[in-house]
């Protein structure tokens, strides 16, 4: 059985995001699924919703874990003032008996699969899609370009992106150049699982 949760901000522009990937899930790949909205939750209520969903898959299943919203290379930033640390969600992550992807659509994501690695969860059981290194920033792009690609049944693969102030000229200078996100991914493609459904 595949399974997935969707964690989202509640600014705007996470919510279309996760919206879109909910949609994408449901209609195209026949995965039902919770998102979870971080308004007004603890960071307690959250992790015991996430560690609720994730206990009941087996090591048959196949779970996907979709984070969109604020974050730096040691946390997943909610609101309210609310922040789910790596150190804080690491255990739960060590608990699931399946195999997991994580999405993590937040600057610093990388920092996360830096944390795994550390506490010697294996990459072929959890495996994550980071929108950009440990220090950097991201920018909206990373969850659309994921279903992108699933949607054609192709293993997302990094692409660097430059922004650019299309109002000017296209000859960025070199501080327009450092306005780049470079999603990473870390572990085994779990892509396949998420393909759209084959029509009997």
């Amino acid at each position: 059985m595949v399974r997935s949760i969707i964690v989202a901000g509640d600014s705007r522009g996470f919510l279309i995001d996760a919206q879109e990937l909910r949609d994408y899930l449901m209609t195209t790949a026949s995965i039902v699924h919770p998102i979870i909205q971080t308004a007004y939750r603890t960071k307690e209520d959250v992790l015991d919703e996430i560690s609720g969903i994730l206990s009941r898959a087996t090591e048959d299943d196949v779970c996907l874990l979709a984070f969109l919203g604020h974050g730096n290379e040691t946390l997943w930033q909610m609101n309210d003032g609310e922040e789910i640390t790596f150190r804080e969600l690491i255990p739960v992550l060590r608990k699931i008996r399946s195999r997991l992807l994580i999405i993590n659509d937040s600057c610093g994501s990388h920092g996360l699969s830096e944390k795994l690695t550390r506490a010697r969860i294996r990459k072929r059981r959890v495996s994550v899609i980071a929108a950009c290194p440990s220090s950097g920033e991201c920018y909206p792009g990373l969850t659309r370009n994921v279903i992108r690609d699933w949607k054609y049944r192709r293993k997302y693969k990094p692409e660097k992106a430059v922004l650019l102030d299309l109002s000017k000229p296209l000859r960025p200078t070199v501080e327009e150049m450092d306005l780049v996100y470079d999603p990473i991914r870390h572990g085994a493609a779990l892509d396949r699982y998420f393909f759209p459904a084959r029509k009997t």
